[in-house]
């Protein structure tokens, strides 16, 4: 009888063992298969925010909404003197969802006068989406950045610490200068 429960116990971990390597084997690849996204802090709206007219715009042009006609679709504004109606995206926070709405702002010359939604209701604080600044596909094991595709120079001396050699090589390859490389007698390899 004891000898049938020590088998018994042994076939136990034995099989604890076999399934603990099975899963391990499964997984292990995967850990990070899902790209990971790096985004600002979003731009949060108030009444009596130090944010002229054209700081809005530039805002919102930043975040890729459109100028239209009739701000109908998410992703569109209209400008009408100091008023601007915005179709505002959904939005997935960290603390709240938002659905796609419509809201106006009138905006004075140096600041936000009023936030009002489209039933004419003030809004107290609302936030934009954040922008996206750059991502990482593990797979392929690169990091991307939208801030590359305007600045490249800027994107590899941000990255030359982290990357190192390589990145400072490929730089030079894709002709993108540094003021540190005018200046460095060394090679890069």
């Amino acid at each position: 009888m004891l000898l049938g429960l020590g088998v018994a116990a042994l076939a136990g971990v034995l099989y604890i063992v076999y399934l603990d390597r099975l899963v391990t084997r499964q997984f292990e690849g995967r850990r990070w298969t899902l790209p990971a996204q790096v985004f600002a802090a979003p731009l949060e709206l108030y009444t009596g925010l130090a944010l002229a007219p054209a700081q809005l715009e530039q805002e919102l042009q930043r975040l890729h909404y459109r100028r239209a006609e009739r701000p109908e679709r998410p992703g569109t504004y209209r400008v009408q003197g100091a008023r601007f109606d915005i179709a505002l995206r959904p939005a997935l926070f960290a603390d709240e969802t938002r659905n796609a709405e419509l809201l106006s702002i009138v905006a004075g010359p140096q600041s936000l006068e009023s936030l009002r939604d489209s039933a004419g209701r003030e809004v107290a604080v609302l936030r934009l989406e954040p922008l996206l600044i750059g991502s990482i596909f593990p797979i392929h094991g690169e990091g991307s950045s939208r801030a590359a595709a305007r600045s490249p120079s800027s994107w590899c001396a941000a990255t030359s610490s982290v990357r190192g050699r390589r990145c400072r090589a490929r730089c030079v390859r894709r002709s993108w200068r540094w003021r540190w490389m005018r200046t460095s007698p060394r090679p890069i390899s």
